[in-house]
């Protein structure tokens, strides 16, 4: 189970970084507006995306929250008897990344 939520708080800290990653380089701007050009802008810049709808929806803002949320999900269940399984399903949209093991399956 700790290999279980050590695994999950990598992800959770590599979806982060991304995030963190985008959002600096997008600028301080709004969630983002698609340009006549066919880019996303986000304050000053505009970047080039082959799906802004997707883009839209994964702003790096809510990522973030998301990661956060999750996070907190992980302290407050650290002690309780559903742990396990509440890993699990948290875990399964990383089921294709490096290091997952199929026993956590749920």
């Amino acid at each position: 189970m700790s290999d279980l939520a050590t695994w999950l708080r990598e992800q959770l800290d590599e979806d982060g970084r991304v995030a963190q990653a985008a959002l600096d380089e997008a600028g301080t701007g709004d969630p983002g507006t698609l340009g006549g050009d066919g880019r996303l802008v986000f304050g000053d810049r505009a970047v080039n995306v082959w799906a802004t709808s997707h883009i839209g929806r994964w702003h790096p803002r809510r990522v973030l929250a998301e990661v956060e949320a999750k996070r907190r999900m992980l302290v407050h269940w650290q002690d309780a008897d559903d742990l396990l399984d509440a890993l699990r399903f948290l875990a399964l949209p990383y089921a294709d990344h490096p290091g997952y093991r199929e026993e956590w399956r749920p």
